[in-house]
């Protein structure tokens, strides 16, 4: 099986539908297949470090629903 390196870049456009990347990562992956996708503990760091005010906001969504509810 081919062990593929996957960077920062192509998590991000992954997973936000909304990155210009977006279909070229799904079409990537799928010509990839079979693949092993490997990774680094940096490339999640920034990949977190990425999504962490989507995060935010999902929280403070999720905050306000349940002192309203």
């Amino acid at each position: 099986m081919r062990v593929v390196f996957a960077d920062t870049g192509y998590w991000v456009a992954l997973l936000n539908p909304r990155n210009d990347l977006h279909n070229k990562a799904i079409n990537l992956s799928k010509a990839l297949q079979p693949a092993h996708i490997v990774t680094s503990e940096m490339v999640l760091t920034e990949v977190l470090n990425d999504f962490s005010s989507f995060f935010k906001k999902i929280y403070i969504i999720l905050l306000i629903f349940q002192v309203k509810i």
